[in-house]
């Protein structure tokens, strides 16, 4: 019996779509049976063959592995051992500093690896964990843990669907599928036979997701794919397979840096071993450990983290939550930004914007968002009074008038007062108003406007409100048409999404409470819906307030291009409808009215076109985002025309294009499948349509030829299309599609991959369970806070709490910022070790008596050295503002680690200078205007012998520490002059960098001339006449500093990207500023 049971399990269960087959043909397929379901001893059998209905993966976060990642790391290594040698020798200061920055560092690398390791747990729980399946014809609740292919299952509202399924017996079936698609409303289900076998998933209707959630009606459904070979179970492998891409540019070159600290630091503790003959006294050993530490840049990741840490402070500010580190840096070389529509690019609030009457026209509504204070305007002929609507007012674009309208005739915007509104229009607005279900309200404390319900029908709903025949005026009486109509609700048809339509009769009791008694309530059903749905439902239209008898087809003649003229503008039409009810044509209890009654014989009113607007600010930041050389593309599930219209408004493609036809002349060899998107002309037209789109009018006239039209819809791809190209078909493409519409996860995935392999650093956006995969493959995945997942949340970088594009656009701005700051203080770190390094390996040449080294600067004075020059100054230029062009030059070039060529010749250039300087000032006070002699034993005590040397250190430990304050500011901006004008003015302008700066010249002071603190300490004298040196070298520095700067412009290369596509991007930013369209 088990043999012939293994052998009746289905072998594969993917091996065709199953919204391909029908209910009798996946039950075949899948060897089971929809009246009595699997056996339990099958379904024991399928279990052990398939696998428990899970998603795989260690099932938690190890927190100790953690750990151990960021202690292993080769700086805090090497760090660990600086300290271990500072408590060897006795100082404590420097080894509990040391101890300090490795726990700060290790705390903040803990929490922000710990964050990222959650992604597959939240998807587990999106699970239910417990299904209704039948099993030996008994329907029975089990662990969804269980469930196998084959088994059946029961659905109903509320439940989580445990497995994917191919659905029948459907009774009004909804899930909710955001996580999966991204759609916000809920799909309605049915069991027909879907033949493409490429049906993108949000349109598969006959199949049930696994962890999607009912929210109405009841079904069946066959399961056939479970656990990992769910769709989200193929979300789940991904985001295991897709692992973080590695250490960023920065951390190999700290890595490679550290590295060569350590292997130099061994070598000149070598060095100071043999010049002393390898005679180790105290004195000679800390010197030698004091050295070391010199060369390792203790400071650098303390400044490096905190840094960071106070990028992330001042990035939450600006509502982005970055949740890590390395993100931070990769935001400064973003080349190409993948946004989502809705909600980020648009303000996620439906607003009613058009409105069309039969004889009328259309009518403009202004005002946005749910306060209702808008204004009704029109285009109005001065000849003849007839009106029409400028779809594209706001732009000052040529319009064209509808029929019976001449060019050549005047026109001027009328805004319409609420008592120039006609019957039709006052009828619109009241069916708007009353076959709506929602409200809209005022907050009491802020003043604030808000809706409860459904968003297309609070569009509707402050619509009518702005014209002042809002629902609740209606019924209290005070709408504009006063108490002659005061309505009240008699019953309700709700929205059925399988005819797309919703009917309220509402009854008018006017005069009830004046003393014109005569007029007797009438009652009124009130439709709308869709178009096609409204239409078949009516039999006459309103031509100037009369009631016209009109065939449903010849009114759906009449309005199909209108609806298209809406359309083409990305907005969602709804018509509407009524009809004046008869006397006694309903009577009795409400409950028992039919719909079909209601709804027949209808009068068409009109349509009106309601969309998402983009968010005011979205257009700008697009703007922003061109002249930083960063392109920006749309990727969304809406209708490509949809898309195309607001990619229009918000600036990623242009207004000017046409997206119809262009005249181009094919350069390339013919396409071996014309018909297909890799026509050579579409893709020819692609390229040139990226010009016009770009505002470049530098189009050679031979590559346009009369008579050779095509397609331009590479601008504007939709998934599916985009999908069926090859990778290679992709590449050859010239530009990438600004758009694509009905975008899936999928898709995503794809675009990024073709973007990667152009050399891009891409940001990608998303909120749903099913952009979690292109969020972990993307180099920064960027997802939503309000209307995001917990997984996507968990597989992103960085989480807006406003969901707003300006705010990404915000984020690559801080992260370039912080990298050019990171680049400032790397040169002020690594140049004062620098220094030091010249000047106390120089020093080894000075010995005494007795053949012994004396030291240039006392092993108290490196250290202090070190933390006055280094960490403060670092510190401070890690908070340096960002440049006025931050966001006009092009994104960084990726390949480019940090340490290129100029910013080490920076570092050596003047570390060099000021070390060789320092070192020469101890030369010339100890030997040219001192008597040369070097005493005995100065390293470890004063005595007369010594007073020469003491002098010479402290001139030394002097000059070296100013020299590498004004330094410091030398790096504010390594390529401009230090004494510039606007430099000097704004020499306050960093408070921190100003106050490290004079903390510094304080401390020298202080280790100068404190009696006690100088000669037994720090091992120096105090010094009157060298003062004359230090400010000679002052002068030599900064004229070095000056010099070096003019000249370095003409050897090095930009850091910056270069390409055309950056070039003619910023083309585009600067031409939307001139156009001032924005």
């Amino acid at each position: 019996m088990n043999d012939h049971a293994k052998d009746s399990t289905p072998h594969a269960i993917t091996l065709k779509a199953y919204h391909t087959l029908s209910v009798i043909e996946s039950q075949e397929k899948l060897q089971t049976n929809i009246e009595t379901g699997l056996s339990e001893e099958d379904a024991d059998i399928r279990l052990q063959k398939f696998g428990n209905n899970t998603l795989a993966g260690e099932g938690g976060v190890n927190p100790f592995k953690i750990l151990i990642r960021q202690l292993s790391n080769i700086m805090v290594l090497i760090l660990f051992g600086a300290a271990i040698l500072s408590f060897a020798v006795k100082d404590y200061g420097e080894g509990s500093v040391l101890v300090l920055i490795i726990i700060l560092n290790t705390v903040v690398g803990f929490i922000q690896e710990f964050k990222a390791e959650k992604t597959v747990d939240s998807l587990r729980k999106l699970t239910s964990p417990t299904s209704r399946a039948l099993r030996n014809g008994h329907l029975l609740l089990i662990p969804t843990l269980n469930v196998v292919p084959g088994d059946i299952l029961y659905f109903e509202s509320g439940d989580v669907i445990g497995a994917d399924c191919r659905l029948f017996d459907i009774l009004n079936f909804e899930t909710d599928e955001a996580l999966l698609t991204g759609e916000t409303l809920p799909v309605l289900k049915n069991s027909d036979v879907i033949p493409d076998p490429d049906q993108p998933l949000g349109d598969r209707i006959n199949i049930g997701y696994a962890s999607t959630i009912v929210t109405k009606g009841r079904a069946k459904g066959i399961v056939y794919a479970t656990g990992m070979k769910s769709e989200v179970g193929k979300i789940a492998k991904k985001l295991m397979e897709t692992s973080d891409s590695g250490k960023t540019k920065l951390n190999k070159s700290l890595d490679k840096m550290s590295y060569y600290s350590l292997g130099l630091a061994i070598l000149l503790v070598l060095l100071v071993f043999s010049v002393n003959r390898f005679k180790i006294n105290p004195e000679v050993l800390i010197y030698g450990i004091s050295l070391a530490i010199a060369v390792i840049p203790e400071g650098l990741l303390a400044v490096l983290t905190l840094t960071m840490a106070l990028g992330i402070r001042q990035m939450s500010k600006q509502k982005a939550l970055v949740r890590q580190m390395n993100a931070l840096e990769v935001l400064g070389s973003v080349t190409d930004i993948c946004s989502d529509k809705t909600g980020t690019l648009t303000q996620s609030k439906m607003v009613l914007v058009k409105a069309w009457i039969p004889d009328e026209g259309i009518f403009s509504i202004t005002g946005l968002g749910f306060e209702p204070i808008g204004e009704v305007r029109t285009k109005v002929s001065i000849e003849s009074g007839d009106e029409y609507f400028n779809p594209d007012e706001t732009k000052n674009k040529k319009t064209e008038p509808k029929s019976g309208i001449q060019k050549s005739k005047r026109l001027k915007s009328v805004i319409l007062s609420q008592k120039k509104h006609s019957e039709q229009f006052k009828y619109l607005a009241k069916a708007s108003a009353l076959c709506n279900m929602s409200e809209i309200k005022q907050d009491a404390e802020t003043g604030e406007w808000f809706g409860l319900g459904d968003p297309t029908e609070i569009a509707l709903q402050v619509f009518s409100t702005k014209v002042n025949l809002g629902k609740q005026a209606l019924m209290n009486g005070t709408s504009s048409l006063g108490e002659s109509e005061k309505w009240v609700t008699k019953c309700e048809f709700s929205f059925d999404s399988s005819i797309k339509r919703m009917t309220v009769i509402a009854e008018n009791t006017p005069g009830l409470s004046t003393s014109n008694t005569t007029n007797e309530p009438e009652m009124v059903a009130f439709l709308k819906g869709a178009t096609e749905k409204v239409v078949e439902c009516c039999k006459k239209y309103l031509v100037n307030g009369k009631e016209t008898e009109i065939t449903p087809n010849n009114l759906l003649k009449l309005v199909e291009p209108k609806i298209e003229e809406l359309a083409k503008d990305g907005l969602r039409v709804v018509s509407l409808a009524y009809r004046k009810i008869k006397n006694n044509e309903f009577s009795g209890p409400t409950e028992k009215w039919n719909r079909e009654d209601a709804e027949k014989n209808m009068v068409y009113i009109g349509m009106v076109g309601i969309y998402d607007p983009p968010r005011p600010e979205s257009r700008i930041s697009v703007e922003k985002c061109f002249k930083a050389g960063i392109m920006v593309h749309m990727l969304t599930g809406d209708h490509p025309a949809t898309a195309a219209a607001i990619a229009k408004q918000v600036g990623i493609i242009s207004d000017d294009i046409d997206e119809e036809m262009e005249q181009i002349k094919p350069s390339r060899k013919k396409s071996t499948n014309p018909g297909s998107p890799l026509d050579e002309k579409a893709i020819k037209g692609a390229r040139i349509a990226r010009f016009f789109s770009c505002g470049n009018t530098d189009i050679d006239s031979s590559e346009l030829k009369s008579g050779d039209t095509i397609n331009v819809k590479s601008l504007v791809m939709t998934a599916r299309d985009f999908d069926a190209l090859t990778n290679e078909e992709i590449d050859s493409l010239p530009e990438l599609p600004a758009v694509i519409a009905r975008c899936t996860p999928d898709t995503k995935v794809k675009l990024i991959e073709a973007l990667h392999r152009r050399d891009g650093v891409v940001a990608m956006t998303g909120d749903g369970v099913n952009d979690s995969p292109s969020l972990k493959f993307a180099d920064v995945g960027i997802s939503m806070g309000m209307t995001g997942s917990d997984v996507a949340k968990q597989a992103s970088s960085i989480i807006l709490t406003d969901d707003n594009f300006s705010t990404i656009v915000r984020a690559v701005a801080e992260g370039r910022r912080l990298f050019t700051n990171i680049g400032k203080f790397i040169r002020c770190l690594i140049g004062a070790n620098v220094a030091e390094l010249v000047c106390l390996v120089m020093g080894l040449v000075f010995r005494d008596d007795n053949g012994l080294s004396v030291f240039p600067l006392s092993p108290v004075a490196i250290l202090a050295n070190n933390l006055l020059t280094g960490t403060p100054p670092a510190m401070a230029l890690g908070t340096e503002k960002a440049a006025d062009d931050n966001m006009e030059n092009p994104p960084r070039d990726p390949k480019k680690g940090l340490f290129v060529n100029e910013v080490i010749v920076d570092i050596l250039a003047h570390g060099i200078f000021i070390g060789l300087t320092s070192i020469f000032s101890f030369y010339l006070v100890l030997s040219v205007f001192g008597n040369g002699e070097l005493g005995s034993n100065c390293n470890s005590t004063y005595n007369s012998s010594c007073e020469t040397v003491y002098r010479a250190r402290g001139t030394n430990f002097s000059i070296l520490t100013i020299l590498l304050l004004i330094f410091s500011y030398s790096c504010r901006n390594p390529s401009k002059q230090t004494l510039s004008p606007e430099k000097i003015r704004n020499f306050y302008q960093n408070k921190y960098l100003f106050y490290s700066f004079w903390s510094g010249i304080f401390v020298v002071l202080f280790a100068l001339y404190v009696p006690g603190v100088n000669k037994t300490i720090f091992k120096h004298s105090p010094i009157t006449w060298e003062w004359s040196i230090i400010a000679i070298s002052i002068v030599v520095y900064l004229v070095f500093d000056a010099t070096y700067k003019y000249f370095k412009k003409f050897f090095f290369k930009s850091v910056y990207l270069q390409s055309d596509k950056q070039t003619k991007l910023q083309k585009i930013g600067t031409a939307m500023s001139t156009k001032g369209n924005i």
